[in-house]
C-alpha cells in the first residue's frame, strides 16, 4: 500500500497498528517455541524412562507372570492397566523377580495416583511380597505416587504387611 498521499495521523496509526500485531504474534510464537522445546526436552526424559522400565522388565528370571506383566504395561488405559496389575501382585505364586516387574511398571507408567497406590498395596499386603521389595517401594513410594493420601495409604499397608510377619 501507498501511505505517501496519506495524512500523517493516518499512516502513522497504521504503523502502530501493524507493530502490535507483530509485537503480539513475535510474542506467542516465543511462547509456542519455548512451550514446544518443554515438550520435547519433556518427551526425551519419557523415552529415557520407557528404555529404563523395559530394561528393567526384560531382564533377570522370566517367572510365571512376566508375560502377563509385560503384557499390562502396554494396556493404555491406567484403569484397566491398575485391574490387570492387581489381579497379578495378588498372585500367591508370584515371584520376586516379577513382584519388582510389577513395581517398576507401576514406577514407569504415568497412570493416575490411586491406580499406582492400589497397586502397590495389593503387592505388599501379598503374603509372596518379599522384604527387600517392600523396602524398595517405602524408600521409593515417593516417586511411585504422586499424592501423600495415596502414599500414606501406602504406608499403612507396608506397617501392617510388616506386623504380619
Amino acid at each position: 500500500m501507498n501511505t505517501q498521499h496519506l495524512p500523517v495521523a493516518c499512516t502513522h496509526q497504521r504503523r502502530t497498528v501493524a507493530n502490535g500485531f507483530a509485537s503480539r504474534f513475535g510474542s506467542a510464537l516465543a511462547v509456542a517455541t519455548i512451550a514446544l522445546a518443554a515438550a520435547l526436552a519433556t518427551c526425551a526424559g519419557c523415552v529415557s524412562n520407557v528404555d529404563r522400565t523395559r530394561e528393567v522388565l526384560l531382564t533377570g528370571t522370566r517367572g510365571s507372570y512376566t508375560a502377563a506383566i509385560l503384557a499390562a504395561n502396554n494396556i493404555t488405559f491406567p484403569s484397566e492397566r491398575r485391574i490387570a496389575l492387581v489381579s497379578i501382585a495378588t498372585a500367591p505364586d508370584i515371584d520376586k523377580q516379577d513382584q519388582i516387574r510389577v513395581m517398576t511398571v507401576v514406577a514407569g507408567n504415568s497412570g493416575f495416583s490411586s491406580d499406582n497406590r492400589d497397586v502397590l498395596i495389593a503387592l505388599v499386603s501379598n503374603p509372596a511380597c518379599g522384604g527387600e521389595v517392600r523396602e524398595v517401594i517405602g524408600s521409593r513410594l515417593g516417586q511411585m505416587v504422586a499424592f501423600s493420601d495415596d502414599r500414606a495409604a501406602v504406608a499403612q499397608a507396608l506397617i501392617r504387611s510388616a506386623g504380619n510377619r
